[in-house]
Order: C-alpha cells, then sequence, then structure tokens
C-alpha cells in the first residue's frame, strides 16, 4: 500500500509536468487537468483515497482522452482490492499514454495484480515490460525473480 501511495503522489507530479501540450487552446484544458491531479495528489497526501478517487474519474470523465485519470483510479482499484477493475483502468490509462516511467509503474503494478489473480504467466510478462522500460528497478528485478523462482519449484 506504500508502494502504491508513493507510486501515486510521484506519478501525479511526473503527471503534471508532463501533460500533452500540442495545439493552441489547449492551455486551459492543461491548467484544468494539472489543477484536478494537484488536487488528487493533496487528497492522497491527506489519506482520502474517496477524494482522490473522485477526482481520478472526474479527470476519466471530462478528458476521456488522457490516461492519467484512468491510472489514479486504477491504482486505488488496486489497492482496494478490485482488482481486475484497477487492472481495466490501467490498461486504458496506457492504451491513451503515460511518460516513461509512469508506464513502468502501470507494469508494475499490473503485475502485482497479475499475480494476487493466480496469474503468474501474466505477471512475469508485465515485470519484464517494466524491467524493459526501467532496467534499474530493483523491486520488478527481486519480484520477477521470485515468480520465476516458484515457478521452477512447481
Amino acid at each position: 500500500m506504500k508502494k502504491i501511495l508513493i507510486v501515486i503522489l510521484i506519478l501525479v507530479v511526473a503527471g503534471a509536468a508532463a501533460i500533452f501540450l500540442n495545439q493552441k487552446g489547449e492551455e486551459k484544458v492543461q491548467d484544468q487537468r494539472v489543477e484536478i491531479v494537484v488536487q488528487a495528489k493533496e487528497a492522497l497526501a491527506n489519506g482520502n483515497y474517496d477524494e482522490a478517487y473522485r477526482l481520478g474519474e472526474e479527470l476519466t470523465q471530462n478528458h476521456a482522452e488522457f490516461g492519467y485519470g484512468y491510472f489514479i483510479v486504477g491504482m486505488i482499484d488496486l489497492s482496494r482490492g478490485d482488482y481486475p477493475q484497477g487492472d481495466r483502468q490501467i490498461e486504458k490509462a496506457i492504451q491513451l499514454g503515460l511518460d516513461r516511467s509512469d508506464l513502468g509503474t502501470a507494469y508494475y503494478n499490473l503485475a502485482i495484480s497479475a499475480n494476487r489473480q493466480y496469474k503468474p504467466e501474466l505477471a512475469v510478462r508485465y515485470l519484464r515490460q517494466c524491467l524493459e522500460i526501467d532496467p534499474a528497478d530493483d523491486m520488478a528485478q527481486k519480484t520477477l525473480d521470485s515468480i520465476l523462482a516458484l515457478q521452477q519449484k512447481q
């Protein structure tokens, strides 16, 4: 749970800095997105997951093309144990686009979710994707090694 909270906080800071801005007139939309992401960050920092979730849903409803709303909601779903829903939200976020560090985090959390759902082959695939993005991710490497060792014993 701590890793998820830390990851979400990192996501929010990185996401706010990496918001897509390619056309004129998008500045107002960007400002709205950044404001909502900052509010979600504050809610998470204060342990108010319901408020952070509401803000993530607001992003998904008002800015459906913006992956970070789905990512926030998906991470909270996973932390609450709703793995199938969290997986769907994070997969949607990946499809819409996340920055590189958040993409690695998304794959790592999909791997943990898959492993908790007794899908070790899927967990291995996600962990390998995570490590392709960040080969120095020690936690992902240790998790991958652990799952592979268990598979060899069976």
